[in-house]
């Protein structure tokens, strides 16, 4: 909370600062707009439908409506759909979804939520999808390619970290995206996976379920079925598995 009113203090001062071409935007569906869509807005953006600027900073409302900026989103945004084709930074709280091109601080709330680069900050929706997460997301499935905090949910897929992952399915060393030109020497996985299944190409902690499976294991997994390619004593042991 303390991250979140800083962010959105962090929004009002850069609206201070952003010499705009307008205190506030109405929009019904591009080009019914006012003022036209390469418009810098500091202030309020009401959105019926579909509204588009450079860029926001303050308030962006359109409750069914989406809401789009060319560069950058700084502040609050409450919508249907929230998107950026840049960065942004405060909070989204999408009906449908948010999805931001590049990085985003701060708090993702919608069904849908994903960023291109960077997130940093909490997102919690059905579906999460972000090039990175530092921070924490919670939802039904959710991916990362790289995790720098906690997954919770029914599907966390990572292709890489420190962290945690707690859920149905846990899932360390998947590509996808960006990833998968990445050499496999990022594919380790510190932290721990606790589930009823848990994966991991290369892990370097503690997995806990009925299976855990793992390509190269240093540590601990606790379960039904335990199977690490680089076991101590065996590939596939019962209740335990382990290399230190």
């Amino acid at each position: 909370m303390k991250k979140l009113i800083a962010l959105l203090s962090m929004a009002v001062t850069a609206a201070a600062f952003a010499e705009p071409d307008a205190y506030f935007m109405v929009s019904v569906l591009e080009p019914a707009q006012l003022p036209t869509k390469t418009s810098v807005v500091a202030g309020m953006r009401v959105n019926a439908f579909y509204g588009v600027a450079q860029r926001i900073y303050g308030v962006d409302f359109g409750p069914i409506g989406a809401g789009r900026a060319y560069e950058t989103v700084c502040g609050l945004q409450i919508g249907g759909l929230n998107m950026s084709d840049g960065t942004g930074t405060g909070f989204q709280f999408g009906l449908y979804g948010n999805a931001v091109s590049d990085s985003y601080d701060g708090a993702q709330i919608g069904i849908y939520n994903a960023t291109g680069g960077a997130m940093s900050g909490f997102s919690f929706g059905m579906l999460s999808f972000h090039e990175e997460m530092a921070g924490f997301e919670t939802g039904v499935y959710q991916r990362a390619g790289m995790l720098e905090g906690a997954q919770f949910g029914g599907i966390n897929v990572a292709t890489q970290g420190d962290g945690a992952q707690i859920g149905v399915f846990n899932r360390a060393g998947a590509r996808f995206g960006k990833t998968r030109s990445i050499e496999t020497t990022i594919e380790n996985f510190s932290g721990a996976q606790i589930g009823l299944w848990n994966r991991a190409n290369e892990i370097d902690g503690f997995q806990f379920g009925l299976v855990n499976t793992a390509n190269s294991l240093y540590g601990l997994q606790i379960g039904l079925v335990n199977v690490a390619d680089n076991g101590k004593w065996a590939k596939t042991m019962p209740f335990a598995n382990w290399r230190f």
